[in-house]
């Protein structure tokens, strides 16, 4: 109403000059008109399609009709490790190795469930596990993260063409931080358990890591993550 009203306005003053005839007037009408035409149709932009992307924590209809552990919590678990983790690095590191710099070797994620949850399901926590621990500067000031002896074996056969863990090559020097270095006395290994049972339609998922200390076996932290679908 408020431009329909000044464009009304400003065509009888202008006609009120006596510099524009009628036909010059009807043009600025028209020009008026284009411009509102204009206005509207930038208002209307269509959008496009999202191609059903969602936001990795919002559940989706269909992980809401299954009966499997969503993947959503597959993330959340993941993430509780490494916060827990994180916020008790400091008190483990000082009890158990009074300071010193520790190192933690990412041990496997066993599987419990009986099928119920895919080993790739398993490997994508412990991926995000490892890489929330690396990515954290509180956690790396106090320890340093490094891959079991069989995958660091498996990375020295595929990129290099040799057998064996790092620096067991006497051609091939030892890399910096090799796990066949570690001092086994300031040593941790960080291992994974998810279990699964049910009772009819309802399951219940429980995913728990454990620090053990390397010299006796005492497990100097644990963590764990549930969730119940019906």
């Amino acid at each position: 109403m408020g431009f329909g009203f000044y464009r009304k306005n400003m065509i009888m003053k202008l006609s009120d000059t006596g510099l524009f005839s009628g036909g010059v007037r009807l043009a600025v009408a028209a020009v008026c008109a284009g411009t509102v035409v204009t206005l509207s149709g930038c208002a209307q932009v269509p959008r496009g399609n999202d191609g059903g992307r969602m936001g990795t924590t919002t559940m989706s209809p269909a992980e809401q009709r299954s009966a499997a552990i969503p993947i959503t919590s597959l993330s959340e678990s993941a993430d509780q490790v490494v916060q827990d983790l994180a916020k008790d690095i400091q008190r483990v590191v000082d009890e158990e190795f009074k300071g010193f710099r520790t190192t933690i070797v990412l041990g496997a994620l066993e599987n419990r469930t009986n099928g119920r949850v895919s080993t790739q399901d398993m490997e994508l926590i412990r991926d995000k596990v490892r890489t929330g621990l690396v990515r954290s500067k509180l956690f790396r000031d106090n320890v340093a993260v490094r891959e079991r002896r069989a995958v660091a074996s498996a990375v020295n056969q595929e990129e290099l063409g040799v057998q064996g863990s790092p620096g067991t090559d006497p051609n091939l020097p030892a890399p910096t931080g090799a796990i066949a270095s570690a001092n086994q006395a300031y040593t941790m290994q960080l291992n994974g358990r998810m279990f699964g049972t049910e009772r009819g339609p309802t399951n219940l998922y429980r995913v728990a890591f454990d620090l053990v200390r390397a010299d006796n076996a005492e497990i100097v932290f644990s963590s764990e993550y549930e969730i119940k679908r019906d």
